[in-house]
């Protein structure tokens, strides 16, 4: 019997969850049973959500508990949560309850939220987070919600802040926003990434060189590198301190996801100054870099200037002979760009 059929059976008569967990379940490996749960949850409604809660019932691991509860997907509306959810914000395991608050996304109702506000005051930093996210929906609970995420963000665990941040972030609401700006200034980095990632959002100008700061710090991670990058490419906004920034994250990363983003910045940046900078960063790279080479003379081709054109030329019949190709793209744009100036 293939998973997806044993799913389809299980729903069809609940009584046999028992037996089918005491017998075939056991010889499942850990990968098939997180694969019946999920063909589980693909089921049509509402035999998806009976058999899961049927499942989270008789199953002991909180491992496949929880995993049951990342599942689950219940219609948006007011209403009473199913039984097993309910419980599940009880459960002793902070997994199962953070789980469980995350399943709740779109319910609503009176009793849900007399369920969940206690949560507030959770002992587990992920657990208060994700209540709220949850409680925020609620008009009457923001004041105590924004007053947990500050206590939040002022531990000195620095998982608790981190926690606030990514809290903050995902609710979107300006009055939140002092959260995310003094996190930015957190020395644990993950805290800084769900910071900018939160406030990329709100595009205020004044942040686009706190996060270009970023790319310019070397002692930063790979991972708020990428946050920065992307936020950058979201908020407006140029300047030569952005475009030293990402020229030297360039110069500072092998890692070809975030130099492709980087350069995509660099693409977008409508400034006088970027091409000549890019062609300066050109003549210092090594001459087997083919792909990062082919993308900043897309750069050049897109913002080059006229006077750019000889340097180019120049370029293609001695450093960059093996990539005349490239060059004469790049001089065929920019003379695209300003025929006005010149005759082809």
């Amino acid at each position: 019997m293939t998973i997806k059929t044993s799913a389809q059976q299980l729903a069809s008569d609940l009584s046999g969850v028992p037996g089918y967990l005491r017998g075939e379940w056991e010889g499942l490996s850990h990968y098939e049973k997180i694969e019946v749960i999920r063909q589980a949850g693909g089921l049509p409604a509402p035999q998806n959500v009976l058999l899961l809660g049927e499942l989270f019932q008789h199953l002991e691991s909180p491992v496949f508990q929880a995993q049951i509860l990342s599942t689950v997907v219940l219609p948006g509306s007011e209403g009473q949560a199913p039984e097993f959810l309910e419980a599940a914000l009880r459960s002793t395991n902070s997994r199962i309850r953070a789980n469980a608050i995350e399943a709740l996304s779109g319910l609503a109702g009176e009793r849900l939220r007399a369920s969940v506000e206690p949560l507030l005051a959770d002992e587990d930093n992920r657990v208060r987070a994700n209540a709220c996210i949850y409680l925020w929906a609620y008009e009457d609970t923001r004041g105590a919600v924004k007053s947990a995420l500050e206590e939040m963000a002022g531990s000195s665990d620095p998982w608790t802040r981190a926690s606030a941040v990514f809290a903050a972030g995902k609710l979107l609401d300006p009055a939140l926003d002092p959260i995310l700006e003094a996190a930015l200034d957190d020395d644990y980095e993950p805290g800084v990434v769900a910071a900018v990632r939160g406030l990329v959002h709100r595009k205020y100008p004044h942040l686009v060189r706190r996060v270009a700061a970023f790319l310019a710090d070397p002692r930063r991670g790979t991972a708020l590198w990428h946050a920065a990058a992307e936020a950058l490419e979201k908020l407006s906004g140029a300047g030569p301190d952005v475009e030293d920034a990402l020229l030297q994250a360039l110069g500072s990363t092998g890692d070809r996801e975030l130099q492709d983003k980087l350069l995509a910045v660099l693409a977008r940046q409508e400034s006088p100054t970027v091409a000549g900078k890019v062609l300066d960063y050109v003549e210092r790279l090594d001459a087997g870099e083919y792909h990062l080479c082919q993308r900043l003379l897309d750069v050049i081709g897109r913002q080059g200037l006229p006077e750019h054109r000889a340097r180019l030329e120049a370029m293609a019949a001695g450093k960059l002979a093996l990539y005349a190709d490239l060059v004469a793209k790049a001089v065929k744009e920019i003379s695209r760009r300003h025929r006005r100036w010149w005759s082809l």
